[in-house]
């Protein structure tokens, strides 16, 4: 069988979770991820500045009773968007931010950008937690998903480092 890789497994479960739309502000390591998203025909809209990403996925949430989708890049561009998920998890509305991070192999060595992201989203969240693993990427999402829509709404913090969104893994 063939493989995939990590930014494409991104792609077809924003897909199948239904994702029509996600915002975002380009950069590494996670534009790979968005460029996929829109080759399966997610619209993909560009802000400059990730808190208004972050708040444009919150009116899309508002909006439409949906989950709304931000993509940040690594270290402060994650950082950036803390305003506006702390805005929609205290408003209850659904927002999954997907955000790219470092190699997990270059932890702690001062890699660009680097800062330790799931514990400093955790606060403006109602969950934040690392995709480790390619072959699960799926199952991250779809968790992150739910986890945005059960009980009190709110919004969920989910980090991928770049050793994991650039990951192969079989098809099947």
């Amino acid at each position: 069988m063939g493989e995939i890789a990590g930014h494409e497994l991104v792609a077809r479960s924003l897909k199948n979770e239904g994702v029509e739309a996600l915002f975002y502000l380009m950069g590494a390591p996670i534009i790979e991820s968005v460029a996929e998203c829109e080759k399966l025909g997610i619209q993909a809209y560009y802000f400059r500045h990730e808190q208004a990403a972050a708040m444009a996925a919150h009116a899309y949430a508002r909006a439409t009773g949906k989950t709304g989708v931000c993509v940040t890049a690594s270290g402060p561009g994650t950082l950036n968007a803390a305003t506006g998920l702390s805005n929609a998890n205290a408003d209850a509305s659904p927002v999954l931010c997907i955000g790219g991070s470092r190699q997990r192999s270059e932890s702690k060595l001062g890699a660009f950008q680097e800062m330790d992201q799931v514990p400093i989203m955790a606060p403006f969240t109602k969950l934040s937690f690392a995709a480790d693993l390619t072959r699960r990427i799926p199952e991250y999402l779809s968790y992150g998903f739910r986890h945005a829509q059960d009980g009190c709404k709110g919004a969920v913090y989910v980090d991928f480092p770049a050793d994991t969104l650039g990951g192969r893994v079989d098809v099947e």
